[in-house]
């Protein structure tokens, strides 16, 4: 590449520039959403990042929906049936949960899908995206779990 080719992409993208005039640059871009132009697929970010936003808010409000709707109730049985057997079984698998790092959840979740058959590859698959998804929900619900539990013994004991 020549020197003149060099220069022209440095002027390009504002590499001639002071380091605190590029950044306010990008600043002034990125609060007007103008994200620039990804090198790898040739086109605005923005319109990359819009094509993913539907899916990501689905898998999270997902997320959020599971984590509740399994915890809840979870945390009730576990309130008014404290040391039980149950209560026991619940409150381990939500340590568990929480002391196992979801990146790690995610890698066993993955495997066991596998071995049972499920295809968990790509990037932005549908099934993939909830599968990551899955490690989050798991971890959550039991830190939701441990909270209910603990602040709600008292008010069933007492008739509340």
């Amino acid at each position: 590449m020549s020197q003149d080719e060099l220069d022209n992409l440095r002027r390009r993208y504002g590499l001639d520039l002071q380091v605190y005039v590029q950044y306010f640059k990008w600043l002034l871009n990125v609060l007007q959403g103008e994200f620039g132009q990804s090198f790898q697929l040739n086109r605005p970010v923005k319109d990359i990042i819009g094509e993913r936003l539907g899916l990501t808010v689905a898998i999270s409000l997902s997320t959020l929906v599971f984590t509740y709707v399994m915890a809840i109730p979870i945390g009730i049985y576990s309130a008014t049936h404290q040391y039980s057997t149950g209560d026991c079984f619940f409150m381990s698998v939500g340590f568990v949960g929480l002391a196992t790092p979801n990146f790690l959840l995610a890698l066993i979740v993955m495997f066991v899908l596998l071995k049972l058959g499920f295809s968990v590859g790509g990037c932005s698959l549908p099934s993939t995206s909830a599968l990551r998804g899955a490690a989050g929900r798991e971890a959550r619900a039991g830190w939701v779990l441990r909270i209910l539990t603990a602040d709600d013994v008292p008010d069933l004991h007492a008739g509340r």
